[in-house]
């Protein structure tokens, strides 16, 4: 069975191609996350949040 995690924290930028530059290497980092499936990253810039929508194999790495 896997596991869904989603997180939302406050967060004022960058946006769009900036957040996606200035973010490289904690998405890399997190990609490497014993258990991660795959992993969907959110931004609204309106509420100030960003955030994302994880997958992983177990409830021990999505605990982690």
């Amino acid at each position: 069975m896997s596991y869904i995690l989603q997180v939302d924290f406050p967060y004022t930028g960058p946006w769009g191609p900036e957040m996606t530059a200035a973010m490289d290497g904690l998405a890399r980092s997190i990609a490497n996350e014993p258990g991660l499936v795959w992993k969907i990253w959110t931004e609204n810039q309106e509420a100030n949040e960003a955030g994302g929508v994880y997958c992983f194999r177990d409830a021990q790495s999505a605990k982690a």
